[in-house]
């Protein structure tokens, strides 16, 4: 009877030993964690808006803060690994079978950081479309872990605005006309019907009969409403309201402007200028 005693008190004494052990581990492990150093890491490219093929290289950096004349400064962190990332699937709920899609997270690249504190990552998208990257440092012993915020790169088609020769030109004791014709594609010639975003401006100059310089201006004509499904813009009048006797109005140069939009970019035609 005594030996089951004896017995049951050395087992309760082990219990006890590893109990202890394992608390003091957690709790060794969670000092540890809060005497690492804080860092921050984050994230930037050479461009927001690249075009389709276009390069962008991404730079991720590690830092931390430290102190100097009165001044907090960041000092970069090499040899420590930093990660790129974005997800795909983003999360969703079906409005019919409440099942929720998961975010899926795509590594991009990943690296010890230089001496300079950094990662780079050059590449390119083949298609139009929005993507949101994140970098990321998992931390360690030594220093805590960090996230960067939000890099968002929208990809864009690029466009090709070519503008016509004038034609159609007309002085009028009150006014004078100018038409003007050109086209809007994409890099394979493909036409698009964007003429809402289409403006033309055109540079003039007027002066008074008694002037003897001219004074420099310039007009903006939207060109709504005159395009066509590939692409081509026509019979974009360009009129000032003029009297002979009083005002001398003479236009020389005219460009087309493309403003873009959420699947293609901005671009400028050719400059036409007036014999």
């Amino acid at each position: 009877m005594k030996r089951q005693i004896i017995a049951l008190l050395l087992m309760t004494i082990m219990v006890a030993s590893v109990s202890g052990a394992v608390g003091l581990a957690a709790a060794t492990t969670k000092v540890d964690a809060l005497k690492a150093t804080v860092t921050a890491t984050t994230l930037t490219v050479s461009k927001r808006n690249p075009y389709v093929d276009e390069q962008v290289t991404f730079t991720a950096s590690l830092s931390q803060r430290a102190l100097s004349n009165h001044h907090i400064i960041l000092v970069p962190i090499s040899g420590e690994t930093v990660t790129i990332y974005h997800y795909v699937n983003s999360v969703t709920r079906d409005p019919t079978t409440h099942r929720m899609n998961c975010h899926v997270q795509r590594v991009d690249d990943y690296a010890a950081t230089t001496v300079n504190g950094a990662i780079t990552w050059t590449t390119s998208w083949a298609s139009a479309g929005t993507t949101t990257y994140y970098a990321n440092f998992a931390g360690d012993s030594t220093y805590a872990k960090s996230h960067s915020g939000p890099v968002t790169i929208h990809v864009l088609i690029p466009t090709q605005l070519t503008l016509d020769a004038p034609y159609n030109q007309q002085s009028h004791p009150r006014y004078n006309t100018t038409q003007l014709s050109g086209n809007l594609t994409d890099l394979n010639s493909n036409g698009l019907n964007k003429y809402e975003r289409i403006v033309i401006t055109a540079k003039y100059q007027w002066k008074r009969p008694a002037d003897t310089t001219w004074t420099q201006g310039r007009i903006t004509v939207m060109a709504t409403g005159k395009a066509n499904l590939q692409g081509a813009f026509k019979d974009v009048r360009v009129t000032t309201a003029t009297n002979s006797t009083k005002l001398l109005v003479e236009y020389y140069d005219f460009q087309a402007h493309f403003a873009g939009d959420s699947t293609y970019g901005a671009s400028n035609s050719n400059v036409v200028n007036l014999p």
